[in-house]
């Protein structure tokens, strides 16, 4: 059997492998300002991939990877994001 091939981390240290993309979502509804939710490739030739978003005292949510940054508004818009970057869905730069 093969291992998880994508892990996340909430802010308290608790560990989900392969979530689901309604998985990011509800551990994003729970992030506060400061807190931070890391996923990290597990799969071969990737590791090291990461990303993470994170709420902002500002109200701001930071997306941020090991490839890009970017500052959005709105849950959905950073959860959007993530759930790209975490099912390679990116077409591009």
């Amino acid at each position: 059997m093969a291992g998880p091939i994508l892990r996340a981390t909430d802010s308290t240290g608790e560990v989900y492998d392969d979530p689901s993309e309604d998985a990011l979502f509800m551990f994003m509804e729970d992030l506060e300002p400061g807190a931070v939710l890391r996923v990290e490739r597990l799969e071969e030739g990737r590791q090291g991939d990461w990303s993470q978003a994170a709420m902002q005292e500002s109200g701001v949510c930071k997306f941020e990877s090991s490839d890009r940054i970017e500052y959005v508004g709105s849950l959905r818009e950073i959860h959007d994001f993530l759930t790209r970057w975490a099912f390679d869905l990116f077409g591009g730069p």
